[in-house]
């Protein structure tokens, strides 16, 4: 067992047989699916890369993925193609915007990936981070005005759901709440006016991008998707009905 450090976590470990060329890549290796780059920014990715190089140094000849399309072959070429994925990721998240942007390059660069889901989910997150590097890593100002306006009316519950994931954005930072928490900031000395409203406008643009994304949900292409064969559930069920 080694320590090989970031995957598409920070600590991970991988599996090595010398005696059989072979290294079972956990959560570092991925095989012709979509990878999981939600947890990692660019530095991260960076590191991810290192360590696939580590695994790369001990010439497998056999290299299983945690993360992998049914039936694909064990191939040592993952690694390499591991290493270009977040490349491509790193490259395409710091030309794009948006994560429609971002998701469309990274389907266009590998149309033929399994779990294209996986790529809305990080490239959300991408830009999550980017507005947040932009806001200094500060929650935006209104975020506290509203918490505290809540408290004072008993429903800080509600506030505290957004952050547990259970309740949506649009149910706490309602337009009613957000411009009167802005109108609050707005003549206080020292408010940077533009900064607060680029803040309250990018919230806004995110909760209507995801009410967009409800109403209308992005499907893999039909050409995209292949089919995997029999699963072990259906082999199974096949066996008991024998």
């Amino acid at each position: 067992m080694i320590s090989i450090g970031q995957g598409d976590t920070e600590r991970s470990t991988i599996l090595y047989a010398p005696t059989i060329g072979a290294v079972v890549g956990g959560d570092v290796v991925y095989n012709q699916v979509h990878t999981m780059t939600a947890e990692t920014d660019e530095k991260g990715r960076e590191d991810w890369i290192a360590s696939l190089s580590q695994i790369a140094d001990l010439q497998p000849r056999i290299v299983v993925s945690g993360h992998k399309r049914v039936g694909a072959a064990d191939d040592p070429r993952r690694i390499g193609e591991s290493q270009q994925y977040l490349r491509d990721f790193s490259r395409v998240v710091a030309s794009q915007d948006t994560v429609e942007d971002i998701v469309a390059a990274m389907l266009k660069l590998h149309p033929d990936r399994d779990n294209p889901r996986v790529v809305w989910h990080c490239a959300g997150e991408a830009v999550s981070r980017q507005i947040g590097r932009a806001n200094a890593g500060l929650a935006p100002a209104v975020l506290p005005q509203i918490a505290q306006r809540l408290y004072e009316r008993g429903k800080l519950n509600s506030f505290i759901d957004l952050f547990n994931h259970r309740s949506v954005p649009s149910k706490v930072l309602t337009p009613p709440r957000l411009a009167a928490a802005t109108a609050r900031l707005l003549p206080r000395r020292g408010c940077g006016r533009r900064a607060l409203l680029g803040e309250v406008g990018a919230l806004i643009a995110e909760d209507v991008r995801r009410k967009r994304l409800a109403r209308h949900p992005h499907y893999a292409p039909f050409e995209a998707s292949k089919d995997a064969g029999r699963t072990e559930v259906e082999d199974d069920d096949a066996g008991s009905l024998r």
